[in-house]
């Protein structure tokens, strides 16, 4: 333990260190909350890169569902100018 003059009292852990060692321990959590706000970082990262994703996934549907439509209207002109054809015949 150590021997110098305690100064202060930490309401976290309830304990009480000399300047030095209070400086350490608040380095400590320092060091903590860096790391935690890397991981937060990452973690909205990869949240905006999922909803990217999922903006994609839906603009992507819309075409291909668009096209589909377009499609099929453009066969059904078709089928029905066929048949035409077919009772002029």
């Amino acid at each position: 333990a150590c021997q110098e003059l305690a100064g202060f009292y930490c309401n976290g852990c309830n304990r009480i260190f000399c300047q030095q060692h209070a400086y350490e321990h608040r380095q400590s959590f320092y060091e903590q909350l860096d790391w935690l706000t890397v991981d937060h970082d990452d973690f909205v990262c990869t949240l905006n890169d999922d909803a990217s994703i999922a903006e994609r996934n839906y603009l992507s549907k819309q075409i291909i569902d668009k096209w589909e439509e377009e499609s099929i209207g453009n066969i059904r002109k078709i089928a029905a100018e066929a048949r035409l054809a077919l009772i002029d015949a």
